[in-house]
């Protein structure tokens, strides 16, 4: 085993809890194989309460990352009174350290609003043109309406960036956002549920080789083989 599955072995024995001292890893080729033996060290029930590792790690980030008073985060706690006005920017702090967070969104009224000028925008990049270059030649007309379309498409992303505050729905308290973030959940005897965090594992398992490996997430599929197909040592 190299030197970066080494990595990887450590990375997710601390992300999960767990210890893989015991698997064979001459039969570990793809990332489903790791995968699958990383759900067989799991415990089979909440003994662990993987929730209450969500949230203590959670707490963890939004003290150190986001400046939130500790004593104020619980369960039950709305994540847009702990975050305040600021929270554009310290949301984004937060989901540099924990990818899976979800992305802040648009108020619906700006969201409905944002339609219209960018419906124009779309629709002046493609149609100004054509016409501009029927009646008067190419160069110049194309000219004249991308210095007419771009300054709004500009504007059009800097609003889609700034007005960007508001938590999606299903993620607006600190108990939501553990409920995202708890990667599996028993019992082992209900087969739907076992699946569920089977395909979670999976997927984190594909997020720690991705990073450590310097890889897109999109690149890091299944049915990819570690060394013939990821390169790693």
């Amino acid at each position: 085993m190299g030197l970066d599955m080494v990595e990887i072995v450590m990375e997710t024995e601390e992300k999960f809890g767990i210890k893989l001292d015991s698997v064979d890893f001459t039969r570990v080729r793809t990332v489903a194989d790791f995968a699958v033996c990383v759900s067989r060290q799991l415990p089979t029930s909440i003994a662990v309460s993987p929730k209450a590792e969500a949230f203590r790690r959670l707490r963890d980030f939004m003290v150190v990352e986001a400046g939130v008073e500790r004593k104020l985060i619980r369960p039950s706690a709305r994540l847009d009174e702990l975050f305040g006005s600021n929270r554009r920017v310290r949301w984004k702090r937060l989901r540099a350290k924990e990818p899976r967070l979800p992305r802040l969104e648009m108020p619906k009224i700006l969201d409905r609003m944002f339609v219209v000028p960018a419906g124009i925008a779309i629709c002046g990049t493609i149609f100004l043109p054509i016409a501009l270059v029927a009646s008067r030649g190419w160069s110049k007309p194309l000219l004249i309406a991308l210095a007419s379309v771009l300054p709004l498409g500009a504007v059009l992303l800097v609003l889609n960036r700034v007005t960007r505050t508001q938590f999606p729905k299903g993620c607006q308290t600190v108990r939501e956002i553990c409920d995202r973030l708890t990667l599996y959940v028993g019992p082992s005897d209900d087969d739907g549920v076992r699946l569920l965090w089977q395909i979670r594992v999976l997927d984190e398992v594909r997020r720690i080789s991705a990073d450590i490996l310097g890889l897109p997430l999109d690149k890091v599929k299944p049915e990819s083989r570690f060394v013939e197909d990821l390169g790693a040592d």
